[in-house]
Parts: structure tokens; sequence; C-alpha cells
């Protein structure tokens, strides 16, 4: 059983069609539909690590021993910042790489909410371009979503030394971040979900 997030069942169709299918989880309460969506699907290899420092290096070895971009996803706040040093050697090695984050709701940033902290521009400069993904209702945000992932994805591929991109996928807002990462595909038609 997938979410019933078409944001989410849109991202995990994308990541499919780039390659992306090595993915490695860490568990939280922020990310459960990414999580088990992810895990639930034929495609994706997912390894369970619940250390998010450990579980970046162990993406890092994924996508180097594979050639692919592997991906690893953590919940909200603090988790994020554990992945930090696994994002900067990723970045400095060029390796393919994509981190999955989930995020608060815009409206608890910054109102002393346990663990919650603003996501976007957390890696400072290892950071090229961020995007709102917006939760879908309409066949425009349907539209829309994908063009954003879309064009990220176009970035990592069309530049020779690219930085992180960075995504935000609302669910209560989840957070995409992409390391350089090679593409088989340009660009994706928009995925009926």
């Amino acid at each position: 059983m997938y979410t019933d997030k078409k944001n989410i069942l849109q991202l995990v169709a994308l990541l499919e069609a780039h390659g992306v299918t090595k993915i490695v989880l860490c568990p939280g309460s922020r990310n459960i539909p990414l999580v088990h969506t992810l895990s639930t699907h034929p495609s994706f290899k997912c390894y369970s690590v619940t250390d998010e420092r450990s579980a970046g290096f162990f993406a890092i070895g994924l996508a180097l021993n594979g050639g692919a971009p592997a991906a690893v996803c953590c919940t909200s706040g603090t988790a994020l910042l554990n992945l930090h040093p696994a994002v900067a050697e990723a970045f400095y090695q060029n390796v393919p790489l994509v981190v999955i984050s989930a995020d608060r709701p815009a409206a608890w940033i910054g109102q002393m909410d346990g663990q919650t902290l603003p996501q976007p521009g957390v890696f400072g400069t290892l950071v090229k371009k961020s995007v709102n993904l917006p939760e879908i209702y309409t066949d425009e945000d349907e539209w829309y979503c994908n063009r954003l992932v879309n064009e990220a994805l176009l970035e990592t591929h069309h530049h020779a030394k690219d930085r992180c991109i960075l995504m935000f996928l609302s669910l209560n807002r989840y957070s995409v971040l992409l390391l350089r990462h090679f593409l088989k595909y340009v660009l994706s038609p928009v995925i009926k979900v």
C-alpha cells in the first residue's frame, strides 16, 4: 500500500524514472509516508539505518559502488543536520546523492516547537537551487510539481560541477535535496497518479 499524497507518489515515480533506486531509510514520525511508499515499491532496494550520519555515508557508498545515484531519507529538523557531513563529502567527491527530509509546516517554524528549524539553506553553499513542491489538489498543481522536480533534475544534469539542489515537498512539507547526479532522462512527462 502506498501513501495517498500525490506529491510523494509523483516524487517516487520520478526517482524511479531517473534511476534513483537505492534508498537508505532513517525512520521517523514525519517521513513515514515516504518510508512506507519507498519500502513497499518493488523498484526500490531499501536499507534501514537509524543513525542519520551513518546513513548518509552508507548512501554515498551505495552510489559509489553502483555508479548510479543513491538516496537517503530522514525525518525533519535536527535529523537533517546529521546528514551535513555526508552532504559535504558527496559534494566535494561529486557523488550522486539524493537527500530526502521531512519538514514541519511553515507556520510551526520559529515557534519554539521541539526539533523544528528552518531547513531551507541548512547546507549553505552546498545548495545550488531551492524549489517548493506543492501539495497536489488540481491538474495544475500536478503539472507544477512535476515541472519543479524536472527543472531541478535538469539543473543537476546540465552543469559539469553541480552543487546540491534543494526541493521542499509538502506533506506537512517534505524537503528533497538532490546532490549532483547523472540522469538518463532530460525531462519526464507529467505522471498521472
